[in-house]
Formats: structure tokens, C-alpha cells, sequence
């Protein structure tokens, strides 16, 4: 069995501070491919050159391809004896995932770094609750010192420039207005990304340790924002029980939020800071970066949040108000929709918005065609992942990068790609216009 190999972490300094490493062994992939984390060239003699960074990245897809992971670059022994637990974990939560073989040699044990607490931002309801209850009730070491964005991960595209602009202008401003330092890091780990068989969502927390794990020496503790309460915890990449056991001996990760719901995190804290307010950003879909498109689900479930608390939101920040028919038509039936809903729905009832509960009720109950299409691509998207390897998913986004299309693809995927393969027909089919060469 050929493992997945690490090996040449190199740090190299030009127009941005970088951490690179050779990876070799992922099926269909070339000899080559680097592996790489930028970082603001100013930053440059705070990182670090373990392998860790490395390891925590391609860990679960070794897992998913039950192949050895070998990386040759010194790995802190906290961190190897934290990534045997997450593969227990793992393993015990999704069976298409697999014990591997790790080796790679031990580093002398560091010590702690900076005193520096840094916190993982997109300018989100999850994020903005971790930030503001951070600077509330923290002082001294545990307080927030920085905020990290990284490009490459699923609300920012590597490819999508303007995207990137967008949000890291609305990202410069909070931190301004807190008095807080900006690492906007970039990657293209995404791109080494296998999972024929396990779902995309073992990623979640992987993706955010890896680039993060370079700054080692900078901070001491790295907070992750939590998207689920612990009445509602599932199997998931980003969890309060695997977040920690990425730590090593010198850096910290603390998962955080898990006390409160969504709406409690609207209600206490978000909507009682002007600033979360004018710079709220919780879309996937809006391509530009600029506001939120108040369409998708993820903007549907914040504005019902804010109906129900009678918060209108800045202008600007939306780009259309709440479509209560748009809630109507929500799939109740997904769990994570439907979580939304009812948390939404006990949120109305606590507010006493009675408008909102018929709406919220409609898209509750059960739909044997929404049924029907949500296991209709559920299973697609299982065919693409298991027998082609991604790739339909892979060409879509692509796609919809070149052509600045995401929020359609990401709103109608199945869709979409049906409309893109007919285009190719008829493009394929239609006849040149032939040149007559008469000229005007």
C-alpha cells in the first residue's frame, strides 16, 4: 500500500510569507503538487516549519482512502497522540472512515509561544458571539488579540478574488473598530482534498487547524466558533470533543458557543452591538462580498431571527428584506434546516411574533415531494463523491467561478448543471454563421 507523502516543508518569503510542503500518493494527483499556507509578508519570522500543519490537513482524507499518512517534518507529541483520539472518533461516527498508520518523528517539546488569543472570523452570527462575549468577559491572556480569515475554505473560494476583496474590507473594519490585528491566510488545500466515500463534512475542522497550526509560534489559544448547541451536537468535522485534541503543547484550541442557540445569539449579544449589525455577513451566496443576498436559507434564518427580536437590520446590509413566502418554502425536513426553524419558531412564540409562526409551521411539516428532492440529490451527490470521485462537483464550481455564477449553483445545483450540459448541446449542434465576405 503506497502511503500519502510529506516531505520538503520549506518557508519561502516574496510578495507573501509562505509554508509549503511536498505531497505525493493521492490518487490523481501528479508528482509535485505543493501544498501551501500564505500568511502577509509581515508575519513571516512568526511561522512555523513542523509538520503539523500537514498532517491535521491531510488526515482526513487518508482516513477516507484508508491509506498510511507519512510526514516527514517533526510533529509535536501532544498533537500525534490528540490525532490517534480524532481517528477514534472519527472512525466511530461515519464507518467509511478509517484507522491509518501515522509516522513522522518527534519534535522536542516547544515552549509556549506568545501569549496572543486568536479567534476564527467570517463576520457571522457564530463568530461575531464568540468575538463580542470574548471581549465582554475575558482580560489578560484569554482575551482576543486577533482575527483569522482564511481564504480557500467553504465561504470563500480560492479562485473568487473579488469575493475575497469584498469580505476582507467589511473584516479590516471590525477589527478596527476593535482594536484587533487581521490575519487573512490562503490556501489551496481544498484542491488536495479526496473523499470518494466520506461526506465533505469531516473537513470542517481540519481546514481551520491546519493554516492556523503554522502560526504556533504567534499565539497561545485559537477559538473556533461553534454552529451547534450541545442539545443538538452530531457527528461533525468541527466538534467540542475533537477541536481540543488538535492542540499541542504550546497552542491551544478551544471549541466555543456550544451553550447557546442561534437565536439566543442573536438576541444577546449580535443585536445589541451596533457594530455586528452593520457588518453581519452569514451568505455563501452573494458572489461579490458586499451584503448579504436575503434569499438563500443561511440569510432567510438570520432576518426571521431579527422579525421576531423587531430588529431591522442597517440598510445596506441585506440586499432585499425578508420574503415570508421565500420561509414558507424552506425544507424542514433537513436536519440542519429544520433545527434552524424550530429554534426560529421558539424564538417567535418566546417574542410573542405571532405573524411569523404560520410560515414557520408550513415549512415544518411534512412534504413527501420535498422528501423526494432532498433524497433525489442527496443520493446524487453520493454517486458523484463514491463513483466519480467528485469531479461533476469538482467542474461545477469551476464553472461557476469562471463565470461568476456560485449563488446559482450553490441555490440550485442539480439545476444549474442540467442547464450547463444543455447549453454544451446546443452549442455543440448549432451551425456556424458562415462568413459571406461581403464587408459593411
Amino acid at each position: 500500500m503506497i502511503p500519502i507523502r510529506v516531505s520538503n516543508v520549506l518557508r519561502s518569503f516574496a510578495t507573501e510569507a509562505e509554508v509549503s510542503a511536498l505531497v505525493e500518493g493521492l490518487p490523481g494527483s501528479k508528482n509535485g503538487d505543493r501544498l501551501w499556507f500564505r500568511f502577509p509578508l509581515e508575519l513571516g519570522d512568526q511561522l512555523g516549519a513542523g509538520g503539523e500543519p500537514f498532517l491535521a490537513a491531510l488526515l482526513p482524507t487518508a482516513m477516507a482512502l484508508g491509506l498510511p499518512l507519512n510526514v516527514e517534518a517533526p510533529v509535536d507529541e501532544e498533537f500525534l497522540s490528540g490525532c490517534q483520539q480524532i481517528m477514534s472518533l472519527y472512525a466511530s461516527w461515519d464507518r467509511r472512515l478509517h484507522r491509518i498508520e501515522i509516522r513522522a518523528p518527534v519534535a522536542s517539546v516547544d515552549k509556549p509561544g506568545s501569549c496572543g488569543t486568536a479567534c476564527f472570523f467570517t463576520g457571522g452570527v457564530d463568530s461575531f458571539y464568540s468575538l463580542i462575549k470574548n471581549l465582554d468577559r475575558e482580560l489578560g491572556e484569554n482575551r482576543v488579540t486577533h482575527l483569522i480569515f482564511i481564504r480557500g475554505y467553504a465561504n470563500c473560494p480560492l479562485e473568487n478574488e473579488q469575493l475575497f476583496n469584498g469580505l476582507l474590507k467589511n473584516l479590516k473594519r471590525v477589527a478596527v473598530a476593535t482594536g484587533l490585528q487581521l490575519v487573512a491566510i490562503s490556501t489551496n488545500l481544498k484542491s488536495f482534498l479526496r473523499a470518494p466515500a466520506a461526506g465533505w463534512d469531516w473537513y470542517a475542522g481540519s481546514l481551520l487547524v491546519a493554516p492556523a497550526l503554522c502560526l504556533a509560534p504567534m499565539f497561545r489559544r485559537v477559538i473556533i466558533p461553534s454552529g451547534d448547541t450541545y442539545s443538538t451536537l452530531s457527528a461533525w468535522g468541527s466538534h467540542p470533543l475533537v477541536d481540543p485534541l488538535w492542540s499541542t503543547a504550546s497552542l491551544q484550541f478551544v471549541h466555543d458557543g456550544c451553550e447557546a442557540s442561534r437565536s439566543r445569539k442573536l438576541e444577546h449579544y449580535v443585536t445589541r452591538s451596533e457594530l455586528a449589525l452593520q457588518h453581519l455577513r452569514v451568505c455563501d451566496h452573494e458572489s461579490r462580498g458586499l451584503h448579504n443576498c436575503g434569499t438563500c436559507e443561511k440569510c432567510l434564518r438570520t432576518l426571521i431571527g431579527l422579525r421576531a427580536l423587531r430588529i431591522q437590520p442597517p440598510p445596506g446590509v441585506f440586499a432585499q428584506s425578508i420574503d415570508l413566502a421565500r420561509v414558507a418554502r424552506l425544507d424542514g425536513g433537513n436536519r440542519v434546516v429544520g433545527y434552524y426553524l424550530r429554534d426560529n419558531l421558539e424564538l417567535a412564540r418566546r417574542c410573542r411574533q405571532s405573524e411569523l409562526e404560520p410560515f414557520l409551521l408550513h415549512a415544518l411539516r411534512a412534504d413527501p415531494w420535498r422528501w423526494i428532492w432532498r433524497h433525489s440529490l442527496v443520493a446524487s451527490q453520493e454517486i458523484d463523491r463514491c463513483l466519480l470521485n467528485g469531479r461533476i462537483r469538482r467542474w461545477a464550481l469551476s464553472e461557476a467561478a469562471h463565470n461568476g455564477e456560485q449563488s446559482t449553483v450553490r441555490l440550485a445545483p442539480i439545476r444549474w448543471i442540467l442547464s450547463q450540459c444543455l447549453r454544451k448541446v446546443r452549442l455543440k449542434t448549432t451551425p456556424p454563421v458562415q462568413n459571406s465576405g461581403k464587408r459593411d
